[in-house]
């Protein structure tokens, strides 16, 4: 992990966030939730006409 903390960082200057703690931190929760499938929000899911208030 240290060694790809480093990699990332000179590699892409620009992105924060990808210590070598988070990088752990990211392996273990993607380890705890490998088996739930990820969706998006249940209002992203619902069309457009269901988002608008009628009068």
């Amino acid at each position: 992990m240290k060694n790809l903390a480093q990699k990332i960082k000179i590699g892409f200057t620009n992105l924060n966030g990808f210590s070598e703690r988070n990088l752990k931190r990211m392996k273990r929760f993607h380890n705890e939730y490998k088996e739930y499938k990820i969706v998006p929000q249940l209002v992203a899911q619902l069309p457009w006409g269901h988002n608008i208030s009628r009068l």
